[in-house]
């Protein structure tokens, strides 16, 4: 029981860690994302 518990918290780590991995890569790549869009948007209005 207590090993459950254990790994349940460290399964619970894992999962925050990348979470805030994925959402450290989204804002470092926030600019490109929004250069894209910028350039999506000019190339679509005529």
């Amino acid at each position: 029981m207590f090993a459950i518990e254990i790994s349940e918290e460290l399964s619970a780590r894992k999962n925050a860690r990348i979470s805030a991995f994925c959402i450290f890569l989204t804002i470092k790549h926030l600019p490109v994302y929004h250069h894209l869009l910028l350039v999506f948007k000019y190339s679509e209005t005529p």
